[in-house]
Order: structure tokens, then C-alpha cells, then sequence
């Protein structure tokens, strides 16, 4: 992956838009979304745009 976005800081490296090179995203956003309507930690939360490699 070429793209690297400095900004999007990623280390799945089963995800289509992780830069095997570095720990980064190479999308220029992503989504984040919840699992509750009120999140009490990280856990609660997901990648939107995560796609399987």
C-alpha cells in the first residue's frame, strides 16, 4: 500500500486498508461507530471501514 495516512494511526493487519509497511490506514477516513449508545470504554467501539484482507 502506497497511500499511507500519518493521521489514521491502525495496527489490524487483517484489514485491506493497513499498510504492511507501518502501522498506519490508507484510506483518507474511516468511519467509527458504537456498539451501545453510550460507550464506557474502547471496547464498545468499532472501525467502520474495516474490510477483511
Amino acid at each position: 500500500m502506497d497511500n499511507i495516512n500519518h493521521c489514521i494511526s491502525c495496527n489490524v493487519k487483517g484489514c485491506k486498508h493497513h499498510c504492511s509497511c507501518e502501522d498506519y490506514c490508507s484510506l483518507g477516513h474511516i468511519q467509527v461507530g458504537a456498539k451501545e449508545c453510550f460507550p464506557g470504554d474502547e471496547e464498545c467501539t468499532d472501525c467502520r471501514s474495516f474490510e477483511r484482507k
